[in-house]
């Protein structure tokens, strides 16, 4: 259950990044932004973690 939770988390949290980025850089390639939320999904997903 709690890997299912992190799964959700992590999904929202990179959408919610996904549209923070779009916003700060309206003329960036989507592709430019799902490179930098992979990038920055470790890190991400290691404050998932301490929040559970």
């Amino acid at each position: 259950m709690a890997s299912e939770n992190k799964v959700k988390m992590g999904v929202i949290s990179g959408a919610s990044l996904a549209l923070k980025l779009k916003a700060e850089n309206p003329t960036s390639p989507d592709s430019e932004i799902l490179q930098q939320i992979s990038y920055d999904m470790d890190d991400l997903l290691e404050k998932i973690d301490k929040s559970i």
